[in-house]
This record gives structure tokens, sequence and C-alpha cells, in this order.
């Protein structure tokens, strides 16, 4: 099952959707006990490709509670750092986009802590 709730985009954004999104993963662990995963997809990068810092009520974190312990995949603007603690949390895994296209050497990047390409 994969979840996008930031949606500013098509103007759909809520002002506090934590509330709407954990009853509605609540629900789907619930009434779906077979379901594989979750991916989440994080608000952090833009349509230009611009990443910046998370506030506390804009963070996937809420999910990792609720979901756990069945896998979590997390994706939107991970770099190294950041992916290390994310992954950190038991049954979270992070999944790369658009770094992957870019570096498909990306494990051999992220484990040797290399810069990586830019992607366009």
């Amino acid at each position: 099952m994969s979840m996008h709730r930031h949606l500013l985009l098509v103007d759909l954004a809520m002002d506090d959707p934590i509330p709407t999104f954990s009853y509605a993963v609540a629900e789907l662990k619930t009434r779906f006990p077979k379901l594989a995963y979750l991916h989440a997809i994080e608000p952090r990068v833009s349509i230009g490709g611009d990443i910046r810092e998370l506030t506390k009520n804009e963070s996937n974190d809420f999910l990792k509670a609720i979901w756990s312990p069945w896998p979590l995949i997390l994706a939107g603007g991970f770099v190294r750092d950041n992916a290390i603690e994310a992954a950190g949390t038991e049954g979270v895994l992070i999944a790369y986009g658009r770094h992957y296209i870019a570096n498909p050497d990306l494990p051999y990047r992220l484990k040797e802590n290399v810069p990586l390409n830019k992607y366009d």
C-alpha cells in the first residue's frame, strides 16, 4: 500500500493530516493483516527537486509507531545520514528513486560515504 498524505500540488493539503492518516493506517493494519508493507513518501522534495527540512507536523514519523512491527518503506529526499537514522528503526526501509537513477552504484556510494550525483 502506498500513501502520500502531502497533496499540496493539487491543493488538497489538510491543516493537520496526522489524525486522518493515523486512523487510516490503523484501519489498514486491522482490516488487512496480510498487507505486505506500507510505503509513505516524505514531503521534503519539491517538483524542482529542492530538498528541505521537515517540520514536526509534516514528518511521517508517526506512522512508525502505528505500523510497527510491519515493514514501512519511506521515500522522499533521503541522503545518507537521515536514511541511516530512519532505517535504524525496526521494520523501516528507505527507498530511493531519482538518486538511484543518477547513481547506479548507490549502495557503494552510501556505504563509502561518496557524494551522490545530482539527478535531473
